[in-house]
């Protein structure tokens, strides 16, 4: 089923109310900013950052009584920090948080959307990057059950 928002979008929100990142536009002291998109970079962007990336989503079937194809959104989720050690552990904060994940609403862009359930894989280190930062990279992918509510 076709979303309105992007499934980067939804996970961002839940994301941000349960406290694993904050938004770059409403707090000053940040720990770990998020954004939906790819990782990015500049001289005003925080060594810590975590980027939320739609990709490619599974069909796992139909349901047999209604015919509902039943589809995973597919998100990954990147790390970027000085440290190997707080790159990985913030991937893990998150995927453990992702374990407990179950009917959870929220609020995008005035539409409401129920995040079912989510799984997820194991966290893949990407490396350091190239450059004189030489910061760590990580990435755990997500397949979201995500409906949308109709009102």
């Amino acid at each position: 089923m076709s979303l309105t928002e992007p499934p980067a979008a939804v996970l961002y929100r839940w994301l941000l109310e349960t406290g694993q990142i904050e938004d770059p536009n409403e707090n000053a002291q940040l720990d770990w900013t998020g954004i939906v998109g790819q990782m990015i970079d500049g001289d005003d962007v925080p060594d810590k950052l975590i980027a939320i990336i739609d990709i490619e989503g599974r069909t796992q079937g139909r349901l047999q009584k209604s015919g509902t194809t039943v589809e995973k959104h597919g998100v990954q989720i990147r790390s970027r920090a000085v440290t190997y050690r707080d790159g990985r552990s913030k991937l893990s904060a998150i995927a453990k948080e992702l374990d407990k994940l179950h009917r959870y609403f929220v609020t995008v862009e005035g539409a409401r959307f129920l995040i079912n359930a989510a799984t997820r894989g194991n966290i893949l280190t990407l490396g350091q990057e190239e450059g004189n930062r030489r910061r760590w990279q990580f990435a755990l992918t997500v397949f979201l059950s995500i409906t949308e509510d109709p009102e």
